[in-house]
């Protein structure tokens, strides 16, 4: 019996995946390959089908097209078995109740289970997102803010601590300017660095730039990470990262991200390094370390 084959159109919606994705997805990273016919209509089989909603189910847990595009059927279907070890439902109800304790063992496991950097990008930045949404309705949002941040920079903090690389590859400075206090993601970002080998001098929010400089010759440092979430004054900032760079000796790398990333890619920021994420950042260790 032949095998049946499914329009472009028709996989779409049987994979709830739109058309354009799925071209884009078969164009960068061949993780379908469909048969042509004499027109040059695209045609997937049944095997297709079943891949694609594989690959959607892996990206709907928070997995990347393009680190799975390769895998094998097998080794999606393994991947989707395995449970997140954290649920954004379960922990907005914890920080809604002020459940410090409770909240800080979800985290425990999830920054053990992912990493780093998926643990910042995939549980926590949802999270605080949500809860943020939430300010204007829910008035006691507020506080749960503060224990959500409370139980991470505890097992952030945690982790830097005892996980500091025996041989360091290299050494990093990780700050937040005067008037930024927003750290976690920084503090992701010193963990994921000590992951890589790096030694991470972590000097916290609120630091003068005029003594940034000054900690990065002191400490023997190749890189200076600057966290950046004020967002509606950009120039400012980007004036005060330009005097850095220029404070800084030309061998040292300057990295910055944050809520502002955005922003300062087109402020014309000569000899510095603008990042979106921590998977983006860790990204950029592991290459700059090669």
């Amino acid at each position: 019996m032949p095998d049946t084959l499914y329009s472009l159109s028709q996989v779409s919606k049987l994979t709830q995946i739109p058309s354009q994705t799925i071209y884009a997805w078969e164009r960068r990273y061949g993780a379908v390959v469909p048969r042509r016919t004499e027109t040059g209509r695209r045609e997937y089989t049944r095997a297709d089908l079943h891949r694609l909603k594989l690959l959607k189910a892996c990206i709907d847990q928070g997995a990347r097209i393009g680190t799975i595009a390769k895998m094998s059927d097998i080794g999606l279907s393994e991947l989707i078995k395995v449970e997140r070890p954290v649920k954004q439902s379960l922990l907005l109800r914890h920080a809604l109740a002020l459940q410090q304790d409770e909240l800080g063992t979800k985290f425990g496991l999830a920054l053990m289970n992912l990493g780093p950097a998926a643990f910042a990008d995939q549980a926590l930045a949802p999270l605080m997102l949500e809860i943020g949404h939430r300010w204007q309705e829910e008035p006691q949002a507020i506080a749960g803010e503060h224990v959500i941040s409370a139980a991470a920079k505890s097992i952030l903090f945690m982790a830097l601590r005892l996980n500091r690389p025996r041989a360091s590859r290299a050494s990093a400075v990780f700050a937040t300017p005067e008037g930024e206090l927003h750290e976690l993601g920084l503090l992701a970002c010193a963990v994921a660095a000590q992951n890589c080998g790096v030694k991470a001098t972590y000097l916290g929010p609120h630091m003068p730039i005029s003594q940034l400089s000054h900690s990065v010759t002191t400490t023997d440092s190749k890189i200076l990470v600057l966290a950046c979430s004020t967002v509606n004054d950009t120039d400012a900032i980007a004036g005060r990262i330009r005097q850095l760079r220029e404070d800084l000796p030309a061998s040292k790398r300057l990295v910055v991200g944050g809520r502002c990333s955005e922003g300062l890619k087109h402020a014309g920021l000569s000899g510095v390094v603008v990042l979106d994420s921590v998977k983006d950042f860790e990204e950029f260790l592991i290459a700059d370390l090669a």
